[in-house]
């Protein structure tokens, strides 16, 4: 049994351009609104119209001059490309909105608050580069000399000692002013903490 495919759906025949020609026309009126089903068929047009003369057609027929539509489509390449990050600013304001006055309030207070310890950039640069060569009050020597103490309080037969001597280091440079944290016990509770405690 053949299947018989309606000649409107066929890109090039006459009824598909005559279809699509109605189509990008509806669209047109709309286009304030949406341009990209208008920019869909533009293109298909275009691309299977068989059309002599683009400039005229896109003005007599179309309704719009043919840079204009080509921007248009530009611009819905450009979104389109944007989409999933303007879904995400979309939710995040939807959720600003359904906040009361004291929850912005609160969130606003914990986005600004500056953030107390090293980023995880600053811990991948710090690894570089034996720590007896750093400054010992500079971020680099903290956060290795931090990184150490978590190493060996980690051991399942924890070295006394050496835990001991990174403590000291610590406190010696006051190594949770350099790194951001209000005292000591901070930044021991918080370092220690990472990774969940393993």
């Amino acid at each position: 049994m053949a299947i018989t495919v309606p000649e409107s759906t066929r890109p090039g025949s006459a009824p598909w351009i005559a279809a699509t020609v109605k189509l990008a026309r509806s669209w047109s009126e709309r286009s304030e609104r949406d341009v990209r089903q208008l920019v869909g068929y533009v293109a298909d047009l275009r691309k299977h119209g068989h059309v002599a003369d683009w400039q005229s057609f896109c003005r007599e027929v179309i309704g719009y001059e043919a840079d204009y539509l080509a921007a248009m489509e530009t611009g819905v390449s450009i979104l389109e490309k944007r989409a999933a990050t303007e879904t995400a600013l979309e939710q995040a304001l939807n959720a600003w909105r359904r906040m009361s006055a004291a929850e912005r309030a609160d969130f606003m207070v914990a986005v600004t608050k500056p953030q107390a310890g090293p980023t995880q950039a600053e811990r991948n640069r710090a690894r570089v580069g034996p720590r007896d060569l750093k400054d010992p009050r500079s971020r680099e020597y903290a956060i290795q000399t931090v990184s150490a103490l978590k190493t060996y309080v980690r051991m399942k037969s924890a070295d006394e000692e050496r835990v001991h001597r990174e403590l000291e280091e610590i406190r010696k440079y006051r190594h949770w002013e350099v790194l951001g944290y209000a005292s000591e016990g901070e930044m021991l509770a918080t370092e220690l903490e990472m990774d969940g405690g393993k």
